[in-house]
């Protein structure tokens, strides 16, 4: 597939007005004072830079042989919680 000029350079304009995931992620690691604070600002960052509704960072318990959840991204709203729709329990 080839991309005409016309394509080309919508796409260049849309990749300069979008910061980079390494770039939100290292804004968002220089901002904070630990890891333990920047990891949900590095969630949300790397969500709005890749388009993602949720992101999460986990970490292997060896010893209790668990997967345990670090941190997660800031809850996005979804259209159902958005429109004041009830969750289910």
């Amino acid at each position: 597939m080839t991309t005409t000029p016309r394509r080309a350079g919508k796409n260049v304009a849309q990749a300069i007005e979008r910061p980079t995931v390494e770039y939100v992620t290292a804004r968002a690691l220089a901002e904070s004072d630990t890891l333990a604070e920047a990891t949900p600002k590095v969630l949300q960052a790397i969500c709005e830079a890749l388009g993602w509704d949720h992101a999460a960072l986990w970490n292997v318990d060896a010893e209790a042989k668990l997967l345990r959840r670090l941190s997660r991204s800031p809850r996005m709203q979804c259209p159902a919680t958005a429109s004041g729709a009830s969750r289910p329990a």
